[in-house]
């Protein structure tokens, strides 16, 4: 549903604008009542309608606790400014830990500009008191680099919460045959010291 892949890599006309002034006069009545809200979804650095969301949190409700689910792409004087004026959690969605297997899991992403933002992430949440958190998308492309994902997360203190891929097959843990899911059982355990 990414606008950006739609426009760029499809060829095709990015998805209709669906939260117009209406919706933002709604959500300021609400948003005073909220405790906490999570932007996820894509990239939530690149909508426009969710830094005109935080924009309102911070001017009517600058107590609600946000988190952001990122894949860490995105830095720039934007981003700075929606966290300068509200405390985020921030959750990374980052699917390998190597250049070779992040890079052929996220077509486009650079690796190098990923880790620079997440320690960056990390700083900003440390520094404002905030959670660090790691959802790890398992699959068979990535499978071997689990035990490094948790030792780099420990050494950051960030939480992990693996996530394991059903669909499609051709990503999912579950779908291996029996031998292959032996096999990556096999290596799990190796790696456990």
């Amino acid at each position: 549903l990414s606008s950006s892949i739609r426009i760029h890599r499809e060829g095709r006309p990015p998805l209709p604008k669906v939260y117009g002034d209406e919706f933002f006069e709604y959500l300021a009545l609400f948003l005073p009542h909220l405790v906490e809200a999570q932007f996820a979804g894509g990239e939530p650095f690149l909508a426009a309608e969710n830094f005109r969301a935080w924009d309102l949190m911070a001017a009517v409700a600058p107590d609600v606790r946000c988190r952001v689910v990122t894949n860490a792409t995105q830095w720039n004087k934007r981003v700075e400014r929606a966290l300068a004026q509200l405390p985020m959690s921030v959750c990374f969605s980052i699917d390998g830990i190597t250049k070779a297997t992040y890079e052929s899991i996220r077509e486009g992403a650079d690796f190098d500009e990923v880790m620079a933002n997440l320690e960056r992430f990390c700083d900003y949440a440390r520094s404002v008191g905030t959670e660090l958190q790691w959802n790890f998308c398992l699959m068979p492309q990535n499978v071997h680099e689990l035990a490094d994902v948790l030792l780099f997360a420990e050494a950051r203190d960030i939480e992990v919460s693996v996530q394991v891929v059903h669909v499609p097959a051709s990503a999912s843990v579950a779908a291996l045959p029996v031998h292959d899911l032996a096999e990556v059982h096999r290596s799990l355990v190796e790696q456990t010291p």
